[in-house]
């Protein structure tokens, strides 16, 4: 959460360092939920699933823009 952000575009990113289990390597899943105007009447949110598929992969999950 970011109560008083800067002015400008934030990149949001994931990083899977990998899993402790040793007996499969299968992908992990990736819940995301962002707010915007949280705890207002105009408040959204948006839910993301994105599937983490390589160990030590890191990909964008998305962008915002903040004014």
């Amino acid at each position: 959460m970011i109560r008083k952000a800067v002015k400008g575009t934030y990149l949001v990113q994931a990083h899977w360092y990998g899993s402790s289990s040793q007996d499969q390597l299968v992908p992990s899943n990736l819940h995301l939920a962002f707010y915007t105007h949280y705890g207002k009447q105009n408040g959204r949110q948006k839910v993301v699933t994105i599937r983490l598929d390589e160990v030590d992969a890191r990909i964008n999950v998305g962008s915002f823009e903040f004014r």
